[in-house]
């Protein structure tokens, strides 16, 4: 345990610094490059929802594919790894702990009776990070339960909509804050967007400095940013929250999308339904100006605890993901004028 979590301390100091069970004889040969890897015939199919869309599983260590689809229906879905818009699908490909994400291809869903999928799938071409291809065809799902979170919503002050989830004793919100308003109608200032995109802050929300976040109060569990009713959580919060779901060391996994992480990081699962994103941060020191490139790489939460241990510094405990471990790391040592994202907690 020490030493899983000095390796993930050590890495984003780095980074700152810088269901049913079925045999499927439908499914196809592996090619990566020129080198025949034999057939798949994955022994569990797992189908659920989640915040972002449809993740199926064919197999725990061969083959791992999810679907972003805007509503259960027939149809055939184009494969990008890039594109989120209606109609297509995010396809992302792992076999046996190397990942892959699919650039050609098609799915089509052929039944969608009773609460489940069937249907086919084809990929002419993906690539691993070290650029080696992955070609695959007509693999097949059949009678995929789907299971569902249930979520509510909370509006903030500009009348964005958040959706929010119950994980144990606590409500969260399951999206990233956005808002450029407190709630008492004042602008809120030291706050970013990614790359200065409307499109991301939509997907990703904002960075707050933790001034920004908590409305400069040093208060635990002060309102802050977040909307009515609502407040940013204290650190101790936070550790409820990684109680709740096995300690640090797999809360990571539980917390963290499957969606929107940079390879590897095949043991997300989205379990609690949080659906943390790989937003990366925003750095004000002049040479990282803006380090949302970081985006799949990481993620920090701020709390509202202010933190006196690090001599001159100011600096707050925040909650931090990594793309490369499923720890979920509560710490001290971070800036207060770093931008990270803001979830908030139901009061």
């Amino acid at each position: 345990m020490k030493s899983n979590r000095f390796l993930f301390v050590l890495i984003l100091i780095m980074g700152l610094a810088r269901g049913c069970v079925k045999d499927d004889p439908d499914l196809t040969s592996l090619t990566i490059g020129n080198k025949k890897t034999g057939n798949f015939v994955p022994s569990r199919s797992v189908a659920y929802k989640t915040l972002e869309g449809y993740t199926v599983e064919l197999s725990s260590d061969t083959i791992t594919f999810s679907m972003l689809i805007p509503d259960l229906k027939t149809g055939s879905y184009s494969i990008t790894d890039q594109n989120l818009s209606d109609g297509k699908a995010i396809f992302n490909i792992g076999l046996k702990q190397t990942a892959y994400s699919a650039s050609e291809g098609t799915i089509l869903i052929t039944d969608t009776r009773n609460n489940t999928i069937s249907g086919t799938y084809s990929v002419t071409n993906s690539t691993s990070v070290d650029g080696e291809l992955l070609k695959i065809s007509n693999g097949k799902f059949d009678k995929l339960v789907i299971e569902s979170f249930v979520y509510s919503t909370v509006e903030d002050y500009e009348h964005n909509q958040y959706k929010t989830i119950e994980i144990g004793s606590q409500t969260w919100m399951a999206q990233n804050l956005k808002s450029f308003i407190y709630s008492s109608g004042d602008s809120i200032k030291e706050v970013y967007r990614y790359n200065k995109s409307d499109s991301l802050m939509n997907i990703y929300g904002l960075y707050y400095t933790w001034p920004a976040a908590t409305n400069k109060s040093k208060t635990e569990m002060t309102q802050g940013a977040c909307p009515v009713g609502w407040h940013l959580p204290s650190d101790y919060e936070w550790q409820q929250l990684v109680d709740e779901l096995g300690g640090e060391s797999v809360a990571g996994r539980k917390l963290m999308s499957m969606l929107s992480w940079t390879t590897p990081n095949g043991w997300a699962d989205n379990g609690s339904g949080f659906s943390a994103l790989g937003a990366g941060i925003h750095h004000p020191v002049s040479e990282y100006t803006d380090l949302s490139e970081r985006m799949g790489l990481q993620t920090f939460f701020w709390s509202s605890t202010f933190d006196n241990t690090t001599g001159g510094l100011s600096t707050a405990w925040s909650l931090g993901l990594n793309n490369i471990s499923s720890i979920a790391l509560r710490s001290p040592y971070y800036r207060t004028d770093l931008g990270f994202s803001v979830r908030c907690v139901k009061n």
